[in-house]
Parts: structure tokens; sequence; C-alpha cells
């Protein structure tokens, strides 16, 4: 640790950089967190990376110079959170191995370097600029968030913007034959054959390499090819195998670790300075260390210097679009790279693929531009372009046609606009309709209606061709139809008619000319609705199509209800009986009365036709539960009877017979099914199947999932049950509103109206001691009798201080009861008590001049006390109105006694 402190001391008092706010990496004991930027974070890092320190180990600097711990966990977490806040992170992560830094004077040329550090200490290689085919032409040209509009408008821009890994070295690559070697650079020899040996040298600084025996051997300026024939030379005189003829021994030479080399970048780059580069690096490598050139740099005129002489031209367009690598040097210590200003640079935009500013070289044409922004788009206009030009402190507008592009010369500043293509067709007819191939054709010349047809591979069989329409634009792009007889143009009756320019041909259907035409089925059937009608129909035919009769359907009284015009010429509905055989054998009557459009089937239910009717009994009979009713005229009686009798606990003046009301919304015949379906289709799924069982799986499957059919029935159903519940509903509502039943009581009352299920008083045990007399109720469907057992408790309710249940005291009346409930509050309604029984029946107390006669009560009771309704109090104004009338009628009658 003390090493790392002195080592970062020295840097420091070196002037290397300085960290923000006066922070420096000795003296972190004072760094405030919250107050340092991201951008300020990266710098920080930066400056760690720089001197091999990682996230963690500069953390265990700031605890080693006393930094407090809630800062360093702070400093922790802004560093976690630091990609996630857009700052661009040095490689500082991971320790820089190599020595390789170059000599940069600003923190922005030191941040270049760095990137490039993280690769420049592996072995060996190329640049990987050629192998750099394999990137997308997008991935080169994609925009990049931290670039400005117009930067991102320069074509080639970003190519310097990507991953450090787009133009690093390649170092697994086989070192090139016309490597030139330096002081430094690290060789293995190999000697193999009839003799072996394997030495290792170093090129030191004189270029100079120590030979056992043989004394210094001057390898620095040869390339890797003629260092090898050099040492076989020297070396022969110890191998003599490496001499004959033919040879036995072999020399093989490579290079291990190279040396460093410096590159100067000035110009118009990004960081320009001096940057030590690996000895494989090429041109690209140094222009990625460096940022690529500027906004205002060249990017096609890139120069590389060697020696104060002009080396090579790099253009970087013939990379972008071409991979080219011509220019692409491998570069040599004290080279100098110089990137000038562009000289011309032009604008491209409108319906082209690859919108942007282009830089051109002075030979270069407006072909030139066609061909590095990938032409005009799909769509765009190209007989002519027009291009705005700056002149004379004013824009002129040139137009270019496409015959002058290899010639034209552009401009520095120059705008080439391309414009979109017209939609106007110039050569289309259109014939829609009722022919085989409706759509566009091509106009040919002389081309006429008869022409069109064949085009269009003739009229369909349903074409109406005694008119047809043809929509043409007139001159003054007014529209207007021409009636033809098509009928008469294709067979020669009639001359052809010559097509014009966007002339559309319209074909009609006789199905046009008429209405859809269905007949209908309702009734007893599996699928009643409307079907497509179809000439000599039967009614059979129609009731097997609806998935035939429901085992309530019958063939007998089949009814059809036919449009027809009475005697005087009215619409009448003719309505026509008709008997199918059992065996749904085509009849003589069935086939002599076709159906016709319209007609409207009814298939009538089975006379006597009963589907079983259940009623529930609970509590205290012997055998509870569902039963069916045997006859429609089953009773209460009959019923307790066959559920074996009451038992000893059941208490008979407290049963009730619970009946459905027309409110109830009782399942449809379709729901009934569809729920049965279903079950059987999850109890045969479930079991063991013979080949029968899975055919009629496989049906009610089918049936099931046909759920926009069945969905359609349903909803038939329920709308038409829906309908009547509502008119029910509004007429019960009216009627009660028309007796001034508007209060809270009345709403309550309105709202027990409305229920699906009502209880019905019954005197049991009247009933089972007198079966014939009135009480014993015939039972209806889903009735519910409950007997329960002896009850024991009244409960009190409504406007008592303490709604309560209370026990059950004989010979106690219902002031009593109110009694032991606290009393009645100030908003009951005395008079109005009523007691509700275990039965359901209903008794009110009665009032009679000053005296009131409260019901009896019985076990199980409910007293019910209601709450007074609501007055509103006259306000002042009706008080003082109120007293004018009457002192006004005092006077008028003390007027008219006088």
């Amino acid at each position: 640790m003390n090493v790392i402190r002195y080592f970062l001391t020295t840097l420091l008092t070196i002037g290397c950089a300085c960290l923000l706010q006066a922070q420096q990496l000795n003296d972190l004991r004072n760094l405030q967190v919250d107050q340092l930027s991201d951008r300020q974070l990266v710098q920080l890092l930066e400056r760690a990376a720089e001197e091999g320190l990682s996230e963690n180990q500069l953390l265990d600097l700031a605890r080693a110079q006393g930094l407090p711990e809630r800062q360093r966990q702070a400093l922790a977490q802004r560093l976690r959170e630091l990609p996630k806040t857009g700052g661009r992170r040095a490689e500082g992560n991971s320790t820089r191995e190599g020595t390789m830094r170059g000599t940069l004077r600003t923190r922005e040329e030191r941040t270049g370097a760095s990137v490039l550090g993280a690769q420049a200490t592996l072995n060996r290689g190329q640049l990987v600029g050629e192998q750099a085919d394999s990137l997308s032409l997008s991935q080169v040209l994609a925009g990049f968030d931290g670039l400005s509009p117009l930067q991102k408008q320069i074509f080639g821009y970003s190519l310097f913007e990507g991953a450090a890994e787009a133009f690093a070295p390649n170092y697994n690559l086989a070192t090139p034959s016309n490597y030139v070697l330096g002081p430094g650079d690290e060789i293995f020899v190999e000697i193999y054959g009839a003799s072996e040996n394997s030495l290792t040298w170093q090129i030191n600084p004189e270029g100079q390499v120590l030979l056992p025996q043989l004394g210094p051997l001057t390898l620095a300026g040869l390339t890797v090819e003629e260092a090898k024939e050099r040492l076989r030379e020297r070396l022969a005189g110890q191998y003599a195998g490496l001499r004959a003829r033919p040879a036995d021994t072999f020399l093989a030479l490579r290079v291990g670790n190279t040396r460093s080399i410096q590159v100067t970048l000035v110009g118009d780059v990004k960081r320009p300075g001096t940057y030590q580069l690996p000895a494989f690096a090429q041109t690209f490598n140094a222009l990625y260390a460096a940022g690529g050139p500027t906004e205002n740099g060249s990017f096609r005129m890139i120069q590389l210097y060697r020696g104060n002489s002009l080396l090579a031209t790099l253009d970087l367009y013939a990379f972008i679009l071409e991979g080219s690598h011509a220019g692409n040097r491998l570069l040599q210590d004290n080279d100098v790279i110089v990137i000038p200003p562009y000289q011309q640079r032009v604008a491209w935009e409108g319906a082209v693929r690859r919108p942007g500013l282009y830089e051109l070289r002075p030979e270069e044409r407006l072909d030139a531009l066609l061909r590095f922004s990938g032409g005009p788009a799909a769509g765009a206009f190209t007989e002519r372009l027009q291009v705005q030009r700056k002149e004379a402190g004013q824009q002129r507008l040139l137009s270019v046609r496409k015959e002058a592009f290899s010639s034209f010369a552009l401009a520095d500043g120059d705008r080439i606009a391309v414009a979109e293509a017209l939609e106007r067709i110039e050569n289309r007819v259109q014939v829609t309709g009722s022919v085989f191939r409706a759509g566009a054709y091509m106009l040919a010349e002389g081309m006429g209606v008869r022409a069109l047809i064949q085009e269009a591979e003739g009229l369909r069989e349903d074409a109406f061709t005694a008119r047809a329409t043809l929509y043409r634009v007139g001159t003054d792009m007014q529209q207007e139809a021409l009636e033809l007889d098509l009928g008469a143009i294709l067979s020669g009756q009639q001359p052809d008619i010559s097509l014009r320019r966007e002339d559309v041909l319209f074909v009609r259907s006789i199905f046009d000319l008429q209405e859809e035409v269905f007949v209908q089925i309702s009734g007893e059937v599996n699928r009643p609705g409307p079907f497509p009608f179809r000439r000599n129909m039967t009614v059979g035919e129609l009731i097997l199509r609806a998935g035939g009769l429901r085992q309530s359907g019958s063939l007998e009284r089949v009814e059809i209800a036919r449009r027809a015009k009475g005697p005087d010429g009215t619409h009448v509905m003719e309505l026509i009986p008709l008997d199918l055989p059992e065996d749904w054998a085509l009849s003589d009557a069935e086939a002599q009365v076709p159906l016709m459009a319209f007609d409207h089937v009814f298939v009538r239910q089975k006379a006597g036709f009963r589907r079983e009717q259940l009623v529930e009994i609970q509590g205290e009979v012997a055998f509870p539960g569902t039963y069916a009713l045997r006859t429609p005229n089953e009773r209460i009686s009959d019923v307790i009877a066959r559920a074996g009798g009451l038992t000893d606990f059941a208490y008979a003046p407290g049963a009730t017979l619970i009946r459905r009301t027309e409110f109830y919304q009782e399942r449809t015949d379709f729901e009934r099914k569809e729920r049965i379906l279903r079950q059987i289709v999850r109890r045969m799924e479930e079991a063991e199947l013979n080949e029968a069982d899975q055919v009629f799986l496989a049906r009610l499957q089918r049936t099931l999932a046909d759920k926009a059919l069945l969905e359609e029935e349903l909803s038939e159903e329920r709308l038409l049950r829906n309908a009547s519940a509502k008119f029910r509903e509004e007429r019960l509502r009216s009627d009660r509103m028309a007796f001034g039943e508007e209060n809270e009581l009345a709403e309550q009352e309105s709202a027990f109206l409305f229920r699906q299920q009502e209880l019905v008083g019954i005197d049991l045990a009247q009933i089972l001691s007198s079966p014939g007399s009135a009480g014993n109720l015939r039972l209806e469907e889903g009735d519910i009798i409950r007997v329960p057992k002896e009850l024991q408790t009244v409960r009190i309710r409504g406007e008592v201080l303490f709604p309560t249940t209370v026990r059950y005291r004989e010979y106690s009346g219902l002031p009593a009861y109110i009694t032991r409930s606290g009393g009645y509050s100030e908003q009951a309604r005395k008079r109005k008590a009523y007691v509700v029984y275990a039965n359901g029946d209903v008794k009110r107390t009665r009032s009679f001049l000053f005296m009131r006669f409260h019901p009896t009560i019985a076990p199980g009771s409910e007293i019910i006390v209601p709450k007074k309704p609501e007055r509103e109090r006259l306000p002042a104004q009706a008080w003082v109105g109120l007293a004018t009338g009457l002192a006004s009628l005092g006077l008028i009658i003390a007027n008219i006694v006088q």
C-alpha cells in the first residue's frame, strides 16, 4: 500500500492530472460524494485506472486515507449506479497491465490513449481493420446518443464512436513476413530436422542480437523474411544441414513480444497528440485511439508521413462502402498522421436511402454522390435533381438532368434534394364487379371494353350484362358515368368503346339488384334461426339443417308463414299447415309445397309433452331432498307424504313455501343443454372409451366448439326473457308511483317485489289434516318446502333502541317484546308495527279509536317496527306567506260581516 501511495503522490506531483474539486487520489479523506457529478466520477475512475487501480482498490485506498465510512459507502453506491445514469466509464475496472501510454497533454487525450492501452499489452497481430468486412454498414453508420445533430448527419462520423474492440489489433494472426524488426522485438528461432535447437533473443537498442560463439548480428531494419535468411547464413557454420542439397536441417523464425512505437496525430483530429502503439498497429488503430476526425476533418484525405515524406493517403469512404484497405499502412516509429480539413461537403436529402452530409474530392461528380449514399429510395424521381447552391451571398437553384450526372461538378455547401415520384399512373384502367379477375390493368394502345374483359378472364355467370357503367375522368377532372350495353358490345351488336387513362368499368351482379333471400325456422328444433334460401328446398330439409327436432318437437302441424298478396293487392301472411311423416320420408304433400324466399317455418311442441319439474323439501321430514312432480296437479300434502311425513321435531306452523317470482332468471333450454353436454364430455374424457364412445365424444366436442352459434341462440332467449321481466318490473313500479308511494319504505317494498324468490305463507298443520282444503296448494317448478325444527326465539328489528333476538314467552304480547328490546326509538312508527311469522304470513297492528290491537306472537316470529317518513319543514318565507294569507282571509271575512 505504501508503494501505491508513493507512486500516486509522484504522479500527482508532476501534474499528470488533478481530481475534481481539488480532490486528488492522495487526498481522498475530504471527498464529498454527494457534491460530485457523474462526469466527475467518470474522471475519477479514469484517473484510478491509469494508475492501475480497480474500483475495489480505489475504495480501499479511500478508507486507508481516512475517508469516513458513510462517504465510502456512498461512493461505492454511486460507482455501482454509474452505468445506469449514462456516464461513460473508462476501462478502469480491470488493472492496466501495459506501459504504452501516449504522451498527451490534456485529460481528454489521456482518456483516448487509455482506451487503446487495454488492448496494447497482448502479444502479436494485425489491425482488425483487415477483417472489418464483417461489420455491417448499418453498424458503422449507426448514430449515437452522444453525437450532436450535425455530427449524426456527417457520413462516417460515427465510425469511431463504437466499441473499442472494433478497431483493436488481432493478436492471434501470424507475424506478417514484411514486418520490419526493431529494438525491443523478441525473436524465437527453432532449428529442426537433423539438428534441433531453440534460441531466443531480444533485439538490443543497437539493433543487434548476440549469437552464441558467433558474435553480434544486426537485424534491426530487416523484415522477418530478410532476418530469417541472414540468420540461416550465419548459423550455417554451426548447422551444416542448413546448406545441404537437399537440406536436412531447417530454420523457423517467429516474433514474440513486439516493441512499442510512437505515432503522432495532428490536424483536425478529436484528440491530437503522440501515442504509443503496438508495432503491428496500422493507420486505423491510431485513428481510433485519437477518436477520428473532427466535424471539420477530412474523411477522404487522411495522410501518413514518414521521414518528412507523404507515404500514403487513406480514404475512409473506400473502407466503409467497399471494405478497401488501400492506404491503411503498417505504422513505424515516429510516423505522423495528418487529418486536413475537408475541402468539399454537400448535403444529400429527400427521397434517398442514406441522407446526410458527404465529402467529395475535387474530381468527383454528382454520380459519385449517388454511389456513396446508396442511390435514391424506391419511388424517387431521378430524371432531374434540384441543387441549391450559395453564390455571391445568395441562394441559387440548379436543375440537373439524369444524363448530366456524370459531368456535373458540385460545390462546397451544395444541397441536393431528391423529390418523390408522383402518385399519378399514366397507363391504368380498372375493372370491378362480376368478373373473374377484377383489378387494374395496363392500358394498351387502341384497347377497348372487349379487350379489358378478356384481360380480366371474362365475366362471371352472375354478371348483369344489360347495363354496365364506365366511369371516366373528364379533361376538367370531373367524373362522368357512361352507361353501356355490355352484352351487345361483347356479342358485336354494338361497336366497342375505346378506353382512356383511369377509366373504371363496373360490371354489376344480378344479386346486386335483388334483396338477399333467406328462410327461417323457429320452435322445437336444435338450431332455430335463419338459413340461406335454396331453390326447391323443402320443409324437411330445413328442419334437418336446423339440427333436427328436440325431444319435445313434433312433425305434426308444422306451419309455414309465407308472404303473399291479397285480392286487393295488399300484403298478407299466408299460413300453410303441413304434416310430415315420422320416418322423415319425402312425402308428396311436402314435395308439392317447396319453400319460397322469406318463408318462416314453425315446429310445434308435442301434444301433452311435459319436461320434468323439480321441487325440493328441506328440514324436518323423513327423506328430505329433490322430488319430481308426477302430475301437474300434485300438491303439498302429496310431496310431504312421498318424503315420509314430518319428523317428531318438526314445527308445522313454521313451515314455509318458497316460490319463484316472474323475475326469476331461469336457465334456458340451451343453457341447460350446454351444461349437461359439458358434464358428459368431462366424464367421458376421464374414462376409457371404445370406438363408438370416441365418435360420440368428438361429436359433442364439435357441438360445444360452435360457440358463436350457441351464444347467438342463448342471447335471443335471454333477450326475450329479460324484456318480459323488465316490462313487468316497470309496470309494478309505475303502479306504485301512481299511489304516491315514494318514501323509503315504499322503495324497500318495491325492491322486495322484484326479488327472484318470495315466501308464500302456508298452514302445514291444516294442510296435512285436511288435504282437500284450499290451503293445500299445487306445486310448481322450483318450489322449496322448508319445515324447520320447533322454534324458541322471537326477533325484533327496525326502530327500537336495541334490535335483538329474545326467547319466546307464551302469552307475551308485542309490547312486552318491544320492552325487552329497549322500547321504541324516536323515529318509530308505532301504529304500523307488524309481525312476520315463521311460515311467511304477515299481520300488522290495527287501531280503533284510541285502542291498538297488536298481532299475537308465535315462536319464530319477527317483529318489525318501521320508520316514520321524513317530512319537509316549511321555510320561514312559507310561514310568512301563510300568515299573510290568513290575515288577508280574516280581513275579507270581517268586511263581509260588516
